[in-house]
């Protein structure tokens, strides 16, 4: 129960800071800014390993939270909100990336040198360390988001459903799951 107040009172925060923005008040952006900034990067972090890539995503994250404070009438959480837009702008990096990316037969032939190379360092990477980060980024991308949004941002199930336009019992069958691949994971990782 006294997280469920703090929760709301957060939001309460939340919300007048939203209303400020919407006046084009730059502190209340600045804490916006403070309060999501590392929480959005964790969840870019998780998708992308390239630092600038990331950087470039966030710049357009609060450039959009900021153009578009407007449209913000508290129907979710601001976190749902915030997250909905940094989802969105992920998808689409990722989808311009596939297309842009072009293959010739050097690319596919370094991949094989490289692959070959990152099964050797895979092998000793976990004999000489074994993490839960390991074991998550080994996941499928949409499980390490789903944990990632419960665990780390403390999501709930319909914020989850609401963020991902989907119904909360997918939700669910999709932590299940991504709770039995990181148990597997962490098996795996332990046993060697």
């Amino acid at each position: 129960m006294m997280i469920n107040r703090e929760s709301e009172k957060k939001e309460a925060y939340f919300n007048r800071w939203m209303n400020e923005i919407k006046s084009g008040n730059q502190q209340a952006f600045s804490e916006i800014y403070k309060e999501f900034a590392p929480r959005i990067y964790g969840y870019f972090r998780i998708q992308l390993k390239n630092e600038s890539d990331i950087q470039d995503l966030m710049q357009l994250v609060f450039l959009t939270i900021w153009r578009s404070a407007k449209s913000y009438h508290a129907e979710s959480s601001l976190s749902s909100w915030i997250f909905g837009i940094a989802r969105h702008k992920l998808l689409d990096y990722l989808r311009q990336q596939y297309k842009v990316k072009t293959w010739d037969i050097s690319d596919i032939e370094s991949m094989e040198i490289e692959s070959e190379a990152l099964e050797q360092d895979f092998t000793e990477d976990l004999i000489t360390e074994i993490t839960i980060s390991n074991a998550l980024d080994a996941l499928p991308p949409s499980y390490a988001e789903l944990l990632y949004l419960v665990l780390k941002e403390s999501m709930s199930y319909k914020e989850i459903s609401y963020l991902l336009k989907i119904p909360i019992g997918t939700v669910k069958s999709r932590m299940y799951q991504a709770k039995i691949h990181l148990k597997k994971q962490l098996q795996m990782e332990g046993g060697r």
